[in-house]
This record gives structure tokens, sequence and C-alpha cells, in this order.
């Protein structure tokens, strides 16, 4: 492996996790009480503060290129739709995928919130076959029966997360950024497998998103 490769994978591992650290307090806040969708707010508002000025440092030659009616036409339809702007132009779904990733978090825990990440490959997979980008040959071992094990892989890694409960882990289970919402006994323990089920499957939909 080559220092570039090295580097690539170095990042990809610091990026994950950041992103799991990023679940375990968003948990920890839902948990202290935190309205999910004043936290995304908040989160959004942080996101803009601190990436402005790298913006407008990185892009200053470019800032003034678009007329000031055409900026702030395109500003005004990014608000109201809810979504960023890449630097290609493509638009790509932002607010709306945090609040439903945010309120399936809250139902569920940190934990899940990691594992149903194992989802978008599928959804991938899935959207690359409808737009006809993907083909799968079932004759073929690497074309075919690869693809289709591992997307049932891991569909049933987020399955058994959503519908299986097992015993805690000691001490991580006492930190209440990895518990589910809800506990107690006989149909409070049903309630809170029906809320995980619940927002497993909407951790699934904000994958798709």
């Amino acid at each position: 492996m080559d220092a570039a490769s090295k580097k690539a994978s170095i990042i990809a591992i610091v990026v994950q996790v950041i992103l799991t650290g990023m679940s375990v307090m968003s948990k920890a806040a839902f948990n202290s009480g935190m309205n999910t969708f004043v936290f995304v707010f908040y989160r959004q508002a942080a996101g803009s503060i601190l990436m402005l000025p790298l913006a407008l440092l990185l892009q200053r030659k470019n800032a003034w290129s678009m007329p000031f009616a055409c900026m702030a036409a395109q500003a005004l339809l990014v608000f109201l739709s809810g979504v960023r702007t890449s630097p290609s132009g493509t638009q790509t779904s932002n607010t709306h995928t945090h609040i439903l990733y945010h309120v399936s978090l809250k139902f569920t825990s940190a934990t899940v919130a990691a594992a149903a990440g194992n989802s978008m490959p599928v959804m991938t997979f899935c959207l690359a076959l409808l737009l006809r980008m993907e083909v799968v040959k079932l004759r073929s071992a690497s074309g075919g029966v690869a693809k289709l094990t591992g997307v049932a892989l891991c569909l049933a890694g987020v399955f058994a997360i959503a519908f299986y409960s097992g015993p805690a882990l000691s001490p991580v289970n006492h930190h209440r950024a990895f518990a589910a919402h809800g506990s107690g006994s006989g149909g409070a323990n049903a309630s809170s497998k029906t809320t995980r089920i619940e927002g497993t499957f909407l951790m699934l939909l904000a994958n798709v998103a």
C-alpha cells in the first residue's frame, strides 16, 4: 500500500470516529432533554458559522463572480428547500436528512445509528439498479452472487440490530448515550422495542435521503 492509500485510509478512519462521537454526543443531548429540531438548527447554524470564513478565504477570488441578485435568489431557494449546493452544482439533501437522522437517534441509540450506516451501500446499490448504472449477473460469482450476498449481509446486520435486544454490556450500558429511549418492564419493554424498531426504519429513510 503506497503513502497516498495509507493517508486516505487514515482519513476515512478518523472521519468514522468523528461521526461516531457525534452520534454519542447527540444521543446524550437528546436524553438530557434537548429538542430534536432545536438541535438540528444549532448544528446547521454552527456549521454555517464555521464554514463561512473558510469559504470566503478559499473562494475569495470567485466570491463576486456571480451577480448579487442571482446569488440572493439561489440563497433563498436553498434556504426554503433545505438543501445545500455542492461546488459541482448538484444539490444534496441536508436539513431533511439531519431531522430524520436525529429523530431516529432519539428513539434508538448511538449503537443503532452506527450499525444502520451499513444500509447505505444497499440503498446505493438499489438506486444504481433502478437507474441502470449497476448490472447483476446471477451466473457470475463476482458480478451477481457476491453483490447480492453483500446486500443480504448488510440488511441482515441492520435488521438484527433493530429487532434483537441482547444482554447489556457493562459498564458501557450504564451511560445514557448508549441506551435506547425508554426503559422498564412488561408493557414498557414492549413499547421500547416498538419504538426502537420505528426509529431504525426512520434511520433507514435518513440513509435513503
